[in-house]
């Protein structure tokens, strides 16, 4: 089935600080190296890690002739001899209901052709992390999602605010690199993938992501689920149990789904009932591997 149209609500990884290296050439502590001009590009923001993440891939040459690298929060694409920034806002924006952002003009800012305005946090985050060349112009205004966490989206990514972060760290990135290599590398029916990250020798923690395929659904159709488990590395985990619950306006269902794939995948399709209009059904998720557990939740729409 067809993947283009999700929504992601991803969990951030552990902060993995790189180790320095030399002649144009870095080494990250998961045993990734990202080297130049990527390596330059990736530096030349003003707080790589916040801003683009770990590297998650070696370099990928693509059969059009341009060379990719896949990072948490971006992918670097590199065309001729300049690097560029996949549009994956754009890629995998969906609507959410718009936050009202008051009346205080004064701490928003219209940007871009568009004239959406970025206010609050959002917009500090936008002017101290060159957010018009990493960002591009907004796509939308502040929404609110159906938790109510708030989130901005750009051409090449989207912005969320988490208040239970530390003043300063509330607004980050969200991991849209992860979902788009996860798409295209992490599907795959043999589970060949010499890009993948390389193998950590043992699980300390477990990642769980989840998205449905369908994120604004009719009622009486069915939907497909997709569960992606990874350690602490971003390696994918196999073998994990894979529960999940649909909270439904009247009732709830709970399954055990197969366990996670040689690619950290687990994926189930469940029947959606008839609702109303716009009823926002989530979906809560739990995993488990030798002792470890991770929690998710991710949500759809009752559309026409």
């Amino acid at each position: 089935m067809a993947l283009a149209a999700v929504l992601l609500l991803l969990i951030g990884a552990a902060v993995r600080l790189p180790v320095l290296a030399q002649d144009g050439v870095r080494e990250f502590s998961n045993g990734l190296t990202v080297s130049d001009p990527f390596l330059s590009f990736y530096e030349s923001a003003p707080n790589p890690y916040l801003n683009f993440g770990l590297p998650i891939s070696a370099e990928i040459p693509t059969a059009d002739g341009r060379t990719l690298q896949f990072f948490q929060r971006a992918v670097f694409e590199l065309v001729g001899d300049q690097v560029h920034l996949l549009p994956l806002g754009e890629q995998y924006y969906l609507p959410l209901e718009a936050a009202q952002a008051g009346d205080r003009l004064l701490a928003c800012r219209a940007v871009g052709p568009d004239g959406y305005r970025v206010c609050y946090d959002f917009l500090t985050y936008y002017e101290t992390n060159d957010g018009p060349r990493l960002l591009g112009d907004p796509i939308a205004e502040m929404e609110q999602d159906a938790q109510g966490r708030f989130q901005q989206c750009f051409r090449s990514g989207c912005l969320e605010w988490r208040p239970e972060n530390p003043s300063g760290e509330r607004v980050i990135p969200q991991e849209l690199g992860t979902l788009a290599y996860s798409q295209s590398y992490g599907l795959t029916g043999d589970g060949a993938n010499s890009s993948a990250p390389l193998a950590a020798p043992q699980s300390t923690t477990l990642q769980v992501h989840a998205f449905v395929s369908q994120a604004l659904i009719p009622g009486g159709n069915p939907q497909s689920l997709y569960v992606v488990v990874q350690d602490q590395n971003l390696n994918p985990v196999e073998g994990a149990s894979v529960a999940v619950t649909v909270h439904y306006p009247n009732n709830r269902y709970d399954a055990r789904i197969a366990p996670s794939d040689v690619n950290g995948i687990s994926q189930t399709n469940f029947d959606v009932g008839f609702y109303p209009f716009k009823e926002v059904i989530r979906v809560d998720i739990s995993v488990e591997k030798d002792g470890l557990t991770a929690k998710t939740a991710t949500w759809f729409r009752i559309w026409w």
